[in-house]
């Protein structure tokens, strides 16, 4: 089936699943849309009235709404909202490319934007500092959309957690680095970034925990250090990064608690991985760089070059 003739049944399911709601018969889907979501206290539509609900939608495009203004009403977005087909939710959201986010809101919580397929910008999400978990991870519900991810976004300045899966499959270009107030960077948060355009030249300065398959299949990692504030680094926490010209060469510039088995698996390029600490004193050496050249016992100028 194509996309075109997929796309078309399922508008024409969303269109059936309203009006069965709402008990009304609509040949504009428009205002099917706003009539299921403000019925639900949810708000829809342009006016005044619908603008006070949870959320509104605009910008409609061949009947279906590409804009999504949140209203959250606390400092928590909802769980969930709209990751399954509830409400039929998940069918509106496959179109919604942009979403303004309220100042209030300081969390994005689990799920609430994962059958977002279409999301390219996330605007005005400057005071956010936690993502959960899948909160933008787009390998849910099976919902049609464009595919192409997070583009016109920049991450807010005062993230510090980023939750398990929390942007699994959605980076395909983001505009500057993961900023150094993340401390703590939960499994499979950025795993699967095969299609990603977005090079990661460093981690944060203060970030402590790294957590299982993190990164792994990224295309574009160009880091060559671990912060010295980092504890933990998770099993296959940088498992085969797609291009093979990244993660050539890894500083621990600290010593972490833990390093986990096969850390680094799976990347042939990595030919050197310097570590300040004496050999064994970090468990599961050589992390599954079995390529590498361990440097034990490694101090560092002012720049963090090894001095040899």
């Amino acid at each position: 089936m194509s996309v075109e003739l997929e796309s078309a049944t399922r508008l024409a399911a969303l269109k059936s699943g309203i009006e069965a709601k709402t008990g009304e018969t609509y040949t504009d889907l428009t205002g099917g849309v706003n009539a299921l979501i403000a019925g639900y206290g949810q708000g829809g539509g342009d006016d005044e009235e619908a603008k006070k609900g949870l959320f509104y939608l605009t910008d409609y495009v061949d009947g279906h709404p590409t804009t999504l203004i949140y209203n959250c009403p606390g400092t928590a977005t909802e769980k969930g909202l709209f990751a399954t087909n509830s409400n039929y939710s998940g069918y509106i959201l496959q179109y919604i490319k942009k979403v303004v986010m309220p100042d209030t809101v300081t969390t994005i919580s689990n799920d609430t934007f994962s059958a977002a397929s279409s999301l390219e910008e996330v605007s005005n999400w400057e005071s956010i500092t936690v993502v959960h978990d899948s909160a933008f991870s787009i390998n849910s519900g099976g919902y049609i959309g464009t595919g192409k991810g997070l583009q016109y976004t920049e991450f807010p300045p005062n993230l510090t957690y980023i939750g398990r899966r929390a942007f699994r499959k959605n980076l395909p270009s983001i505009a500057g680095q993961i900023p150094d107030t993340v401390t703590h960077i939960d499994a499979d948060a950025f795993a699967y970034g095969g299609n990603s355009n977005w090079e990661i030249t460093k981690l944060p300065s203060n970030l402590t925990y790294i957590g299982s398959n993190a990164f792994m299949c990224y295309r574009k990692l160009l880091i060559t250090e671990i912060p010295a504030t980092v504890d933990y680094v998770g099993s296959s926490a940088f498992h085969g990064v797609y291009d093979k010209t990244s993660l050539t060469l890894i500083k621990f510039l600290g010593t972490p608690t833990t390093v986990g088995t096969d850390a680094f698996i799976n990347n042939t390029a990595l030919a050197d991985i310097y570590v300040p600490w004496a050999e064994g004193a970090v468990a599961n050496a050589p992390w599954g760089a079995t390529n590498a050249t361990i440097h034990y016992n490694t101090t560092y100028d002012e720049n963090h070059n090894p001095i040899v």
